[in-house]
């Protein structure tokens, strides 16, 4: 009851950053690149540009003496930043302090750094082969290597590829007597097939392995 009182006070406490869209929408736009910034979201970034856009646009239609025309667009430019945005906050201010409670979570920073390093070093060896090798992406048996947290299946040692999810040491070691013959795969479902394993075992290593072509 307690953890569940605590965390309904967390995620009001989380809920700060609406009231920055209350004054006359003035900083509707702080607010959303507050929560953007926190959650790393981009749709969030995306939605502080538009109200600093509609923010500005108002403000340049409402300058000297707006009539007509003129002054109807610069109305409804005031009540889309703030009215409008007042309402959006309030619609998603569950899920940015749910979000925001997450991206204070440590084990959930340290899981999102590392995703976010396999996904670089996944991009490295894509647009610069040479330098992923010289850097070592991929191999975590070499000495002073930034494997960033991938797996070259092709490369590797049996006693790295038996860290591979559902990677025996007995797989491992078929996997590595076959490469060091000449062999080499090309993705997970092709070691999958060269291995007879099921599908679900064959997704479990998607995250980390990598297959380096041999040259």
């Amino acid at each position: 009851m307690s953890s569940a009182i605590e965390t309904k006070k967390s995620r009001w406490a989380d809920s700060w950053w609406v009231l920055l869209a209350v004054p006359l929408g003035l900083t509707t736009w702080a607010a959303f690149l507050y929560a953007g910034i926190r959650t790393r979201k981009r749709s969030l970034l995306g939605f502080a540009a538009l109200y600093a856009a509609t923010l500005s646009g108002w403000l340049v239609l409402d300058a000297g003496n707006a009539h007509g025309a003129r002054e109807a667009v610069g109305a409804v430019l005031a009540l889309a930043t703030w009215i409008g945005g007042l309402a959006h906050a309030l619609a998603i201010r569950r899920t940015v302090a749910v979000d925001l409670d997450l991206a204070a979570n440590p084990a959930v920073l340290k899981a999102t750094r590392e995703v976010e390093r396999r996904a670089y070093g996944r991009e490295l060896l894509h647009k610069n082969p040479v330098l992923a090798k010289q850097v070592g992406v991929g191999r975590p048996d070499l000495a002073n290597s930034d494997s960033y947290g991938l797996i070259d299946v092709n490369h590797a040692s049996s006693a790295i590829l038996a860290t591979l999810p559902g990677i025996s040491d007995e797989l491992a070691r078929r996997i590595a007597e076959y490469c060091t013959a000449g062999g080499s795969f090309v993705s997970v479902e092709d070691l999958g097939l060269f291995l007879d394993l099921p599908a679900a075992a064959v997704d479990t290593m998607r995250e980390q392995a990598i297959f380096v072509k041999n040259p």
